[in-house]
C-alpha cells in the first residue's frame, strides 16, 4: 500500500508540474513620464505583490488561463488589466496615471462632531464648494483639485472659525483631514435702529450692564448702528438725540442662532417743549428775585430764583415768550425770548444783570383818614434836590425817583399847623417810603363886636382887612385894625389872616347919623370946620370925663384924648392929611358923632 501512495503521489506531482510552469511578469509605468514606479501593489489572481525597482513584479507556477490583475500605488489612480498564459511565460505592462485630486475631512467638534456647521471650501478662483456637517465621523469634500485652499466654519452660537489647508497627494489613500473645535459664543454683537422708516443720525447710544461693561455709539449708519461682542448678559440701554424726547429700555444679550445679533428698534418723539433757565446777577445769580414767562395766552408761570446756578423753568412749549424780573431794590428787567429745541440738551439760557436801585418814590399821606388837597409839600436834602407838589391824589401824592440819602420836608396848608420832618429815602420792597402827616387845623375866631359905631374883631394879634359887604366885599383902603369905625352906614365885615390863613367875619350893618347928633346937639360943639392947625372941642357944661376920637375914612383912629372938668379941649392937627375925618364925643351922659373937614 505504501508503494501504492508513492507511486500515485510520485504521478501527480509529475502532472501538477506539467501545467504550472510558467510565469507572469507585470511592468508598472508612470503614465505621465513613462519611468517605473516601484512599490505599486498589484493583485493577481488573488495574489499580492509590490513592484521592484524596475516596476516589475513576477508571479510564477501558473498554469494556462486568462488571469486578471489591478494595481494601485498611492497618488495614482488604479489601474487593472488581463493577462494570457498559453504553454508560456507572458508580461504586460500597465501605465498609472499620477492623481490630481484628493479627499478632504473637516472633522468639526470634539470629542463628537457638531452637526448644522457650514464648510465652505475655496481656492478663491474655481473652487468653491460648501457642506452642512452632520456625519457622525467627519464630513468630506470628494475629489478636490490639488492646490491650496481656505475653509471657514460658521455654526450657530459659535465662534467663527477660518484657515488654511493644503491639497496634496498623501499617499495614504486617507485624505486631507481638517480637525476643528470651535470655540461657543460668549457674546453678541447689538444693532440698533434708531428712527422709522430712516435711522436718525446723531444719536447718542450708551449700552451698560451695570458693572463692567459701559459703552457708547453714536448713529450714522443708514441701516443701523452696533456694538460688537457684548458679553452674554442683561443691558440697560438709554438713546438721546438732540430735539428728541430720551429713550431707554432694557436687553438680553445671548445666542440668537441666526447670526444677526441682537436688534434693538427704536421710534424716539420728537421735543415740543424745552426748559428755559435764568441767570439773574453776575457773576452770583441774585436771591429773590420774581421772574414771570408768559406766551400772552396760554402759558403763564412764575418762579423766585433762589438756586446758585441759575432757575429754571421746565417743559416750556415751544414758541415766543416775554419775560419780567422784578427784584426788590433792582431795576425791573424785560425781554423777549424764543423757545425752541437747542440741540444741546442745555435749555434755552436766558441771562440778565439788574441794576442795583439808587433812587425810591416817596409818598406823602397828608391828612387821616382822608387825604387833605391843597397842602404844599416841599422835599429837600439841602443840596441838589429841592421839589414841590401839591396834595390832590385821594390816596397819597408822590415825589418820583427820589435819589437815596436824607432828606427834609415841610408841609404847608392854608388854615393849618405847619409840618416838617426828617425821612430817609433808601430801598424798601417796591412800595415807596411813605411820610404820614397829620396836620393840625388853625381856628380863627370871626366874631365881630359893634359899639358906638365901632366894629371890633375878638380875634387879636392877627393881620385885619375891613372890607364893605355892600360893594362886594371890597376891602376900605387904611382899614387894617383890629377896630374899624364906619364913617358911612352900610354893611360892614373883616378879613382875618394868620399867616396862610385867613378868614372872613359875617357882614355886620352899621348906621352912621350923619353930620351930627341931633340928640345931642347941644352936648358938644366943634370948631373950626373945616379946621387946619386945631381943633377945638367945646363940652358945653358936661362934667366929668370927656372922650374925644378923630376917626379918618378908613376907619383909623388917629387921636384919642380924654379930658376931665375941661370945657374947651384943643387938638393938634397940623399933622393931617387934607380930607374928611370924624370926631366921636363920649361923656357920661351924652355920645354924638361929627364930620369935619381939614
Amino acid at each position: 500500500m505504501k508503494h501504492l501512495y508513492l507511486s500515485l503521489l510520485g504521478i501527480g506531482l509529475a502532472a501538477t508540474t506539467a501545467f504550472a510552469q510558467y510565469n507572469a511578469t507585470i511592468t508598472v509605468t508612470d503614465l505621465s513620464t513613462g519611468l517605473p514606479l516601484q512599490d505599486a501593489e498589484v493583485i493577481f489572481d488573488g495574489n499580492f505583490q509590490t513592484t521592484n525597482a524596475a516596476g516589475s513584479a513576477v508571479f510564477t507556477d501558473l498554469i494556462d488561463f486568462d488571469y486578471s490583475y489591478t494595481v494601485s500605488k498611492g497618488c495614482y489612480t488604479a489601474n487593472s488589466g488581463m493577462l494570457t498564459i498559453a504553454g508560456a511565460d507572458n508580461s504586460d505592462a500597465i501605465a498609472l496615471e499620477p492623481t490630481t485630486a484628493n479627499n478632504v475631512f473637516f472633522f468639526v467638534g470634539s470629542p463628537l462632531t457638531i452637526a448644522g456647521a457650514t464648510v465652505t471650501l475655496t481656492d478663491g478662483v474655481d473652487y468653491n464648494e460648501t457642506l452642512e456637517t452632520g456625519a457622525p465621523f467627519g464630513d468630506l469634500f470628494e475629489n478636490v483639485p490639488f492646490g491650496e485652499y481656505s475653509y471657514s466654519i460658521s455654526i450657530p452660537c459659535y465662534e467663527p472659525l477660518s484657515g488654511n489647508v493644503t491639497v496634496d497627494c498623501t499617499g495614504n489613500g486617507d485624505g486631507i483631514a481638517v480637525f476643528a473645535e470651535p470655540v461657543a459664543l460668549t457674546a453678541n454683537a447689538v444693532f440698533f435702529f434708531v428712527g422709522s422708516p430712516l435711522t436718525i443720525a446723531g444719536a447718542t447710544v450708551t449700552l451698560t450692564d451695570g458693572a463692567d461693561y459701559n459703552e457708547t455709539l453714536e448713529t450714522g449708519a443708514p441701516f443701523g448702528d452696533l456694538f460688537e461682542n457684548v458679553p452674554f448678559g442683561e443691558y440697560s440701554y438709554s438713546i438721546s438725540i438732540p430735539c428728541y424726547e430720551p429713550l431707554s429700555g432694557n436687553v438680553t444679550v445671548d445666542c440668537t442662532g441666526n447670526g444677526d445679533g441682537i436688534a434693538v428698534f427704536a421710534e424716539p418723539v420728537a421735543l415740543t417743549a424745552n426748559a428755559v433757565f435764568f441767570f439773574v446777577g453776575s457773576p452770583m445769580t441774585i436771591a429773590g428775585a420774581t421772574v414771570t414767562l408768559t406766551d400772552g395766552a396760554d402759558y403763564n408761570e412764575t418762579l423766585e430764583t433762589g438756586a446758585p446756578f441759575g432757575d429754571l423753568f421746565e417743559n416750556v412749549p415751544f414758541g415766543e415768550y416775554s419775560y419780567s424780573i422784578s427784584i426788590p431794590c433792582y431795576e425791573p428787567v424785560s425781554g423777549n425770548v424764543t423757545v425752541d429745541c437747542t440741540g444741546n440738551g442745555d435749555g434755552i439760557a436766558v441771562f440778565a444783570e439788574p441794576v442795583a436801585l439808587t433812587a425810591n418814590n416817596v409818598f406823602f399821606f397828608v391828612g387821616s383818614p382822608l387825604t387833605i388837597a391843597g397842602a404844599t409839600v416841599t422835599l429837600t436834602d439841602g443840596a441838589d434836590y429841592n421839589e414841590t407838589l401839591e396834595t390832590g391824589a385821594p390816596f397819597g401824592d408822590l415825589f418820583e425817583n427820589v435819589p437815596f440819602g436824607e432828606y427834609s420836608y415841610s408841609i404847608s396848608i392854608p388854615c393849618y399847623e405847619p409840618v416838617s420832618g426828617n425821612v430817609t429815602v433808601d430801598c424798601t420792597t417796591g412800595d415807596g417810603i411813605a411820610v404820614f402827616a397829620e396836620p393840625v387845623e388853625v381856628i380863627i375866631d370871626a366874631t365881630v363886636t359893634l359899639a358906638s359905631g365901632t366894629l371890633t374883631a375878638t380875634e387879636s394879634g392877627l393881620d385885619y382887612q375891613w372890607v364893605d359887604c355892600d360893594d362886594s366885599n371890597a376891602p376900605i383902603a387904611g382899614a387894617t385894625e383890629q377896630s374899624y369905625t364906619a364913617t358911612e352906614s352900610g354893611s360892614y365885615a373883616v378879613i382875618l389872616t394868620m399867616g396862610d390863613c385867613s378868614v372872613t367875619s359875617e357882614c355886620t350893618s352899621v348906621i352912621v347919623n350923619g353930620v351930627e347928633d341931633r340928640s345931642s346937639l347941644n352936648a358938644f360943639a366943634v370948631y373950626p370946620n373945616p379946621f387946619n392947625e386945631i381943633l377945638t372941642v367945646r363940652s358945653n357944661g358936661q362934667s366929668g370925663v370927656v372922650h374925644v376920637e378923630l376917626i379918618n375914612m378908613a376907619g383909623q383912629m388917629l387921636r384919642n384924648e380924654t379930658r376931665t372938668g375941661m370945657e374947651l379941649i384943643t387938638i393938634a392937627t397940623g399933622q393931617l392929611a387934607p380930607g374928611s375925618y370924624v370926631v366921636r364925643l363920649t361923656s357920661a351922659n351924652e355920645s354924638t358923632t361929627l364930620s369935619v373937614i381939614k
